[in-house]
């Protein structure tokens, strides 16, 4: 590998795991995400010598030997942790692969009653009949990365999940990330396509399609490859 400029010496901030909005104490709503993808691209990095330092969540799986590291557990905890610590220091990269949720719990409706969500609480499930929970959207984080980071020239990768997608549709939902973020790099993958052996995903610029990829190790070396050449080189 050439010798890395100054900004390629720079850390790298790679958040992964699912987040977790609250209902009660007890009760939450979040995704299948296990963050063992982050985690794996975490520690391909750091063995290749690059600083690596990692936000992931509170419940996803990951070597507690990680020297830098720190936990989100809501959109909000999520945010904020992201806003503090790209502010609080310069990194060369964000890789964020966190699975966030587009919707928060606005308020809990309990007959003719409405609560809003307390980790401190416990509803109580035989109290009514009919529960209803009231959805909030939630702004696309990756749109602020850039804002947030005190590095403006940072490199911002982001991850854009499909399910059973036809390849039109994915190019279009890789073409409105970029449309709506700063996002330097898109990561597109299908859950049809995924399985325990199989990773497959398109690593796209806001150019081109750069790679194809079928492994989880195909994906981190893309990753890595672009990291070594291509950070402080791009308009």
């Amino acid at each position: 590998m050439a010798q890395l400029t100054e900004k390629q010496r720079l850390p790298i901030l790679i958040t992964f795991g699912g987040t977790e909005e609250p209902i009660d104490g007890v009760r939450f709503l979040t995704n299948f995400s296990t963050g063992s993808t982050g985690a794996f691209i975490y520690e391909y990095l750091q063995k290749r010598s690059l600083k690596v330092y990692c936000l992931h969540s509170n419940r996803c799986c990951f070597s507690s030997c990680a020297t830098q590291n720190e936990t989100f557990s809501d959109f909000r905890s999520l945010n904020s942790q992201l806003e503090r610590i790209l502010g609080e220091r310069k990194f060369a990269a964000v890789i964020h692969l966190a699975a966030v949720s587009d919707f928060s719990i606005d308020f809990i409706q309990i007959g003719e009653k409405r609560f809003a969500p307390a980790s401190a609480t416990k509803i109580d499930s035989d109290s009514a009949d009919k529960i209803s929970l009231h959805l909030k959207r939630n702004f696309k984080i990756i749109d602020f990365l850039k804002n947030y980071s005190a590095n403006k020239e940072i490199c911002v990768f982001g991850f854009k999940l499909t399910n059973c997608a036809s390849e039109s549709e994915r190019i279009k939902a890789v073409e409105k990330m970029f449309s709506h973020s700063s996002a330097d790099f898109v990561v597109q993958n299908d859950l049809s396509e995924m399985s325990n052996t199989r990773h497959c995903a398109k690593i796209y610029s806001r150019k081109e399609l750069i790679k194809s990829i079928t492994t989880k190790e195909e994906l981190a070396h893309g990753i890595f490859e672009i990291l070594s050449g291509d950070i402080g080189e791009k308009k």
